[in-house]
């Protein structure tokens, strides 16, 4: 189904006690009710997956999608939403898209031979256009420093090549012609 972008809506729980394994939120589209991507508070699956933050998970079985964050991003989502929101927006671009890695070592694949090309995925970079056309290309931008700043405090071979991957995508997204 081709849905209008401005018609996703991202619902979060304030009120209820967030707990590891439960939905906090929910993703909807306003003119599909099959639509809905429940938002997962759960460290255990991102590290599992050697996530830092959030990701999407797509179930090939039942074709439903799921976006996981930690703790850490589920208090910086309800602290400050206007910045934070936008990985959640990077997130339902993939969606949108029909666009996932299929495996982490496709995507930690990816990531490492972003330094030898330096040229970002093109659907990649469609999920972050997704983000700007949802906020502002500022926003996306200064949400990227922030997990620049987040992702340098890992000492880890793939904080090399996720920090390189953040910087090439600041300089598409400045490009955009949104």
């Amino acid at each position: 189904m081709n849905r209008d972008i401005k018609s996703y809506r991202i619902i979060l729980y304030p009120k209820i006690k967030a707990e590891q394994g439960k939905v906090v939120g929910l993703v909807i589209h306003e003119n599909d009710d099959e639509f809905k991507v429940p938002i997962i508070l759960d460290d255990k699956e991102l590290k599992r997956n050697h996530y830092r933050t959030l990701m999407t998970f797509h179930d090939k079985d039942t074709n439903k999608y799921f976006i996981y964050l930690t703790q850490k991003f589920y208090n910086i989502v309800m602290s400050d939403k206007n910045y934070s929101l936008v990985g959640i927006w990077h997130e339902i671009g993939h969606i949108h898209d029909g666009f996932h890695f299929e495996s982490d070592e496709e995507g930690r694949s990816y990531r490492r031979n972003l330094c030898s090309t330096n040229k970002i995925n093109l659907l990649e970079l469609g999920a972050d256009s997704f983000a700007v056309q949802m906020t502002s290309k500022s926003t996306v931008i200064s949400f990227i420093d922030i997990m620049i700043r987040e992702r340098k405090n890992f000492n880890d071979a793939n904080a090399v090549y996720t920090i390189n991957e953040y910087n090439l995508r600041k300089k598409a997204i400045q490009k955009l012609k949104i």
